[in-house]
């Protein structure tokens, strides 16, 4: 009796130790019983590690939950997922997205940016278009990127390269810039290549020459290098060079002509028959004699103020308008 408690002992220690299902010996002399016996009072244990059958023995349940990662296959469905590639001008990859089956496609996620090139410094390449562009990914899909190429070229050269004037604007009148735009498609021609639109816009009213006044650009010296650009742009379409002359009616050679010089001409009028009085150097006298008639009086005078009044509501205003 002694043994068959032993028995029970350590097949109870056992079952707490370990969740591998075995048999449990009733009180008994400790001999199993043979199989197929009609002895019912001890049968085989159960595969439940926290139940075991027997004569009059139960095992409290094992307070060890866990359990051994489970090997079944998940049956849960995967999601389809699809490849996205997105190709640059010549082809190459720049971009490469896996989008489940029926998810949107998210175009700002790739940055044309990169496809952005000055192929000369009159010609420049951007991004347009996409050749196709699906909204959600339904299968493997290869999209092309779509070029806009634009070419400034220009026709003529400003008329005004000598002023007599150091005030006002540069003028670029007689120039003609041209912007020629070829843009790709996504149609194909019989030779799979995309068919390319072609436009052509004139952008000379925006640009505009760099120094802009006469005063800049007359600052420190008679001459100056001047640059027309697009306005907003850094890339010269053209640069030429302007000087100043000195004009009729700039009595005092500054640059300007205004009361200043008109009240000279007065001043000089009417000391002139002062014999005392200083006389006008020949080479000054196309300045002073404005009108060219052999004297310096009132009406050279005049025509300065004129002059200068039509040049503060037109920086362009000539003296051959004037004199006209």
């Amino acid at each position: 009796m002694k043994k068959s408690k032993i028995l029970a002992a350590v097949a109870s220690a056992l079952l707490t130790a370990s969740t591998v299902p075995m048999l449990v010996y009733a009180e008994s002399d400790g001999t199993a019983p043979a199989a197929g016996a009609g002895d019912t009072s001890s049968t085989a244990a159960s595969t439940d590690p926290t139940t075991t059958t027997g004569a009059a023995d139960t095992t409290e349940p094992s307070t060890d939950h866990s359990t051994e990662p489970s090997t079944e296959p998940s049956t849960e469905p995967q999601p389809v997922v699809y490849k996205v590639t997105f190709l640059g001008f010549e082809g190459e990859e720049i971009a490469v997205m896996n989008v489940e089956e029926g998810a949107a496609i998210d175009y700002s996620l790739v940055d044309t940016s990169v496809l952005h090139k000055h192929l000369s410094v009159d010609t420049e390449r951007e991004f347009y278009q996409w050749d196709i562009q699906p909204e959600t990914a339904t299968a493997d899909v290869t999209i092309h990127a779509l070029s806009q190429t634009a070419v400034i070229s220009h026709t003529g050269e400003p008329k005004t390269t000598v002023y007599n004037r150091k005030s006002g604007s540069v003028d670029i009148s007689g120039l003609n810039v041209f912007i020629t735009l070829t843009t790709q498609t996504p149609e194909k021609d019989a030779d799979g290549n995309y068919i390319v639109t072609e436009s052509t816009v004139e952008i000379t009213s925006s640009c505009t020459a760099s120094p802009a006044t006469l005063d800049e650009a007359f600052k420190n010296s008679d001459t100056a290098a001047i640059t027309v650009l697009p306005i907003g742009d850094t890339k010269p379409i053209l640069k030429y060079t302007i000087k100043y002359e000195r004009g009729i009616g700039d009595v005092d050679g500054n640059g300007l002509v205004d009361g200043v010089d008109a009240s000279a001409i007065l001043v000089y009028n009417a000391n002139a028959t002062d014999e005392s009085a200083e006389k006008i150097p020949a080479a000054e006298m196309p300045y002073w004699d404005v009108n060219n008639d052999g004297l310096v009086d009132g009406a050279d005078a005049s025509l300065v103020l004129k002059y200068q009044a039509e040049l503060s509501d037109n920086p362009d205003t000539t003296w051959a308008t004037i004199l006209s």
